[in-house]
């Protein structure tokens, strides 16, 4: 049975005595890029909440030489302010290296995943593409590199999280494609210490898989999502489906559900609320979670620990509906983040907009915001780091900001603050005070509470 700390069964205690807050009001909106093509492609905080933004860039964002193409990170102050940026460039002349993953440990260790088209260290040897594990202090110095790949395929690590410990869990996929150029791999889930890897485990239905998210919860089980043109579960329902995998604290694997219809269906994230619970965030074009609303639609489902549907929602509108990153915080809020192609909140401002959506812990919609340039917007993800307090990263042709865009893509942090009503003031002036449970991508430390900012 999981035992929640005294700080998490406060905020439960308390949870139903706080009223909704109003949609949330834009803060604050940070522009950042080179005068190259720049994508933003995930996003954390730290317990002192500091945030953490990871891409790629063609340009120098640390003032060393640009290279054809480096992964970064940079780490912000809860006001924008920049504290710094590191550069993972490849050695040589070759190009092409993302980060795609980011999360915080409790010891405020920064670990960071991705993809590399080029050796990233001295003796790595790189046949095709390979996935990249690396680990970062809170001042910014580099404190492990490793590179893994499988032959002359393409290998990319694509989430991670971290548990109390100050492990950290990755998932990824391994594989490239066939001589038809039908792609084919397998997904891949990783467990990390400060020295390396201890374990892994991989999703392998003797057809193409991909592990894009991974969650963990307090008895130490981990939650991986994908997609699977196989069998990962009990059936497939079409082409791609997604799936879910959990494993207990001895990691075995103690079940697997499959989710599908007869179109296009993927897991895009997952995490796990207060409760025990795990919130999956999925795309179809079918008829998973009821009817199709439009092209391409967004479903939102709750399961318990032993793997049994709690809830679903069907989310969408005429157009194209994209699920990106999903946050929750410590009263089990749910807050999604995705990109719309119609309107779910605003009106459209261009091609395809941002939205971010607050659900209750039972699945009611509170509020949706949507926001957008004229253009093509891009999302990297949500982070939320207390009740109403909200932040959201991505790239844009366009600019947010009111800023001239520096090169091709610009990247973006927002901060969002949602205005509780009075009521509720009180109450979330107090959660300030309490120390944090596990989120996502952020680990909490023994003694230290999370800031309110």
């Amino acid at each position: 049975m999981m035992r929640l700390s005294f700080s998490v069964a406060l905020c439960l205690a308390i949870a139903g005595n706080v009223s909704g807050g109003s949609i949330p009001a834009v803060s604050w909106i940070r522009q950042f890029g080179t005068v190259e093509t720049d994508h933003a492609f995930d996003i954390a905080a730290d317990v002192l909440g500091d945030i953490y933004v990871v891409g790629g860039t063609g340009g120098s964002m640390d003032g060393l030489p640009p290279s054809r193409g480096s992964a970064f990170i940079r780490k912000f102050t809860s006001e924008g302010e920049d504290i710094w940026v590191r550069q993972l460039r490849p050695a040589g002349t070759e190009t092409g290296v993302s980060a795609y993953g980011v999360a915080v440990d409790s010891l405020d260790n920064v670990w960071l995943v991705g993809e590399t088209n080029g050796d990233l260290f001295s003796g790595a040897t790189i046949t095709g593409r390979n996935g990249f594990i690396s680990k970062y202090d809170s001042s910014g110095n580099l404190q492990l590199l490793n590179q893994i790949g499988f032959g002359n395929s393409i290998d990319t690590m694509w989430a991670v999280t971290t548990d109390l410990l100050g492990n950290a869990f990755i998932a990824g996929r391994m594989g490239g494609s066939s001589n038809t150029g039908r792609p084919v791999g397998r997904g891949v889930v990783f467990q990390y210490d400060s020295t390396g890897a201890t374990w892994s485990s991989t999703i392998n239905s003797n057809d193409t898989d991909s592990a894009s998210s991974v969650a963990v919860d307090p008895s130490n089980a981990i939650y991986v999502g994908g997609v699977t043109r196989g069998r990962v579960g009990t059936v497939n329902y079409g082409s791609y489906d997604g799936f879910i995998r959990k494993y207990d604290a001895n990691r075995d694997v103690r079940w697997n559900v499959q989710l599908g219809s007869s179109g296009v269906d993927g897991v895009s994230d997952l995490s796990v609320d207060p409760f025990g619970n795990l919130l999956v965030l999925a795309l179809t074009n079918g008829s998973l979670g009821g009817t199709l609303i439009g092209n391409r639609d967004i479903v939102l489902r709750k399961y318990d620990p032993d793997g049994q549907l709690l809830w679903n929602k069907k989310i969408g509108t005429r157009m194209f509906d994209d699920p990106i990153d999903l946050s929750i915080d410590e009263l089990g809020n749910i807050y999604i983040a995705g990109l719309t192609d119609g309107s779910l909140g605003d009106t459209n401002a261009g091609y395809r907009d941002v939205f971010i959506q607050r659900y209750s812990e039972s699945g009611d919609l509170v509020w949706t915001k949507q926001l957008g340039t004229p253009f093509y917007d891009r999302l990297a993800g949500i982070e939320v780091t207390s009740p109403g307090v909200i932040y959201v990263a991505g790239y844009s042709p366009g600019s947010l900001s009111g800023l001239p865009v520096e090169g091709v893509f610009d990247c973006y942090l927002i901060k969002l603050v949602e205005v509780p009503e009075p009521s509720s003031l009180a109450i979330l002036a107090a959660l300030a005070s309490v120390a944090c449970w596990l989120p996502k991508k952020r680990g909490c430390a023994p003694g230290l509470s999370r800031s309110s900012a």
